[in-house]
């Protein structure tokens, strides 16, 4: 991050091309997979569409947790920090479905239980879309971004 800011890049710039880097990344983690709808087409199974839903889900998660990890990213130089309040932040929000579960209040468990990846996560595994999910993930990486965007200008001054 030290060489990207010394350089004369927009903070913009840096902050999408570090998101888009490692989305990118870890999404070719996935690729390895790729075989298995092969297979399924071969056994007789051809419903293309939830299949590509199912793995648009994981890539949809891939970008939430990446957003996570750049915004962490931009808050300290030191890594085990970065990974260690990223992880803590992922499972925080991955441990608001359980706190949803147990909330006295049907609104407050229903607001928890938005707030939560894994939520959104379950209608892709379905192959189920719905706009609220998309919406969820784009503002979910949008936030992320521009807290990553503000932490960056304030560490450049």
């Amino acid at each position: 991050l030290q060489l990207l800011m010394g350089s004369r890049l927009a903070p913009l710039t840096i902050v999408l091309a570090k998101w888009a880097a490692g989305t990118l990344c870890a999404v070719f983690l996935l690729v390895p997979t790729l075989v298995l709808p092969g297979i399924l087409a071969f056994a007789g199974l051809h419903e293309w569409g939830s299949m590509a839903v199912a793995y648009g889900g994981p890539v949809a998660s891939i970008a939430c947790y990446v957003a996570v990890g750049t915004f962490t990213s931009t808050l300290t130089d030191n890594q085990m920090v970065e990974a260690l309040s990223s992880f803590s932040i992922i499972l925080g929000i991955m441990l608001l479905v359980f706190s949803a579960n147990a909330a006295e209040s049907w609104l407050l468990g229903q607001i928890l239980q938005y707030m939560s990846v894994p939520f959104h996560f379950e209608n892709a595994a379905r192959g189920v879309v719905k706009s609220f999910n998309l919406a969820y993930y784009a503002s979910f990486v949008g936030l992320f971004s521009l807290f990553s965007l503000h932490a960056l200008k304030v560490r450049a001054q």
